[in-house]
């Protein structure tokens, strides 16, 4: 089984909260890494959906984990994913290829948002948290 895991949004240790502090307790950091996709401002957290374009990045970071299963089982639920119904999912697990910053690929596990964008705005660059970071400094600038 795949025992890597990318991710790109509230889940970095940054952030913080119950699971971004379960994943730095049972993953290992490896990195950043980029994934073909595109970034979109859900509210309280970003949603990765995929592109046919090659300029679309997601920056993200890489984890290695010992015992994947039983942090996809409990990410699963953060992310609203079901494997039972994974077309009613919030968010949908893949198996993809990511990029290191050395160019090597890797298979790792992602969540895809699974719900229409057509409404959402695009976060520039693929990066939610330089565009959590502008959002935070305009919120004190205003």
């Amino acid at each position: 089984m795949i025992n890597k895991i990318f991710i790109y949004g509230t889940l970095h240790h940054s952030m913080g909260n119950r699971y971004s502090r379960f994943l730095e307790r049972n993953a290992q950091y490896m990195g950043v890494a980029t994934k073909k996709g595109k970034l979109f401002n859900i509210g309280r957290y970003p949603g990765a959906v995929k592109s046919h374009n090659p300029e679309d990045k997601i920056k993200g970071y890489l984890y290695s984990v010992e015992d994947i299963e039983h942090l996809l089982n409990t990410l699963d639920e953060y992310e609203g994913y079901d494997k039972s119904s994974p077309n009613q999912s919030l968010f949908k697990r893949e198996r993809v290829l990511v990029e290191d910053k050395n160019n090597k690929k890797h298979l790792a596990w992602i969540y895809w948002y699974n719900k229409p964008t057509d409404e959402k705005k695009e976060i520039d660059r693929g990066d939610f948290l330089a565009f959590r970071e502008r959002k935070v400094k305009n919120k004190i600038v205003a």
